[in-house]
């Protein structure tokens, strides 16, 4: 008889099947999890030319109290597309800005010269309400702005002192870089042998000062102490996921606690008998559903990484996309 979740692999009946089905997919596992650096880069090049028309070929419009993600659609999908026979265009938003994206650069820069000469040519024309708001281009001539990327430096000693790095950093700076002031982590371990993590922001030329000019090494020198250091800064791109049923991604609703090990919402993870494990998220045996190898975390991984201004280069050229997924964090 299936349990009340609808999943048998948590039944412990102690056969040979049983056994022989433990060590086939902790087999499985265990390849999978060599896999999942190879399944991100792949994942990420084909990603590649994407990314680049979206950056290439899309406006920021930042949103007002009368003109909100819908009546800007509205305002272009009247004015442009339909009155002068464009091609469809597509609409995303977030809490402050909506984002526009014409099929390519070329129409991009179509619409936004259009715009320009309808101040004079056509004054009430509803889409000179959008040419205020529409945000400057960034260094690279990019109409869209990834959010910033999110670094970690892990197991870092109490004794290392974050000003120092900031110092370091603010040295190395080049034009339009963005790097943030370093903020600590809660201090773990026994005392006398503490460490915690340092984390910081940086946009797409903050990176390229990290992992280019710096080779993706802080040096780290205090001399009163004689302490001269390396230190590794690592992207963070863990996806969210729900302490409780374990479910990878935002905007869900948690139905409660599950099996880390089988999936069951009946008992918790430390009573669990199941020799095989199951992911509740992409219902397959062989791994939980908080193993990175999943193929629903991978793809998590994934739009972590698309949501951040990580320089083109470091998606499309293929060693400076293995550098970046050798960097990354993402349990």
């Amino acid at each position: 008889m299936l349990p009340s979740n609808g999943n048998a692999n948590n039944q412990d009946t102690g056969s040979i099947l049983d056994v022989i089905r433990e060590q086939t997919t902790n087999i499985e596992a265990h390849s999978n999890a060599h896999a999942t650096e190879q399944a991100i880069s792949d994942a990420l090049r084909e990603l590649a030319s994407k990314e680049r028309t979206v950056r290439e070929s899309s406006i920021t419009i930042r949103n007002t109290l009368e003109l909100s993600s819908n009546p800007i659609a509205e305002i272009i999908e009247q004015e442009w597309v339909t009155r002068r026979e464009q091609a469809p265009v597509s609409y995303w938003q977030d809490k402050t800005h909506s984002f526009v994206q014409f099929i390519n650069a070329a129409t991009k820069q179509v619409f936004l010269e259009y715009l320009l000469s309808l101040k004079t040519k056509e004054p009430d024309n509803k889409l000179n309400k959008l040419a205020s708001l529409i945000e400057a281009p960034n260094s690279l001539g990019h109409g869209i702005t990834r959010k910033e990327v999110r670094l970690e430096i892990t197991n870092v000693r109490a004794n290392i002192k974050a000003e120092i790095i900031d110092k370091m950093l603010e040295k190395v700076k080049t034009p339009n870089s963005s790097i943030s002031q370093i903020r600590e982590g809660k201090l773990h371990g026994p005392p006398g042998n503490q460490t915690r993590s340092l984390m910081l922001r940086v946009n797409s030329k903050g990176f390229n000062t990290i992992f280019v000019n710096l080779n993706g090494v802080l040096p780290y020198t205090r001399t009163e102490t004689s302490t001269k250091i390396r230190l590794y800064p690592r992207i963070n791109a863990r996806p969210w996921t729900c302490r409780d049923c374990f479910f990878i991604g935002p905007n869900h609703t948690c139905m409660g606690k599950a099996c880390a090990q089988c999936g069951s919402r009946e008992h918790p993870t430390k009573d669990c008998k199941s020799k095989t494990r199951f992911c509740t998220n992409c219902k397959k045996r062989g791994h939980k559903a908080k193993d990175a190898h999943c193929p629903i975390y991978v793809r998590e991984i994934v739009k972590e990484i698309k949501r951040m201004d990580i320089p083109l280069e470091f998606i499309e050229e293929e060693d400076k996309r293995h550098q970046l997924t050798k960097s990354l964090i993402y349990k």
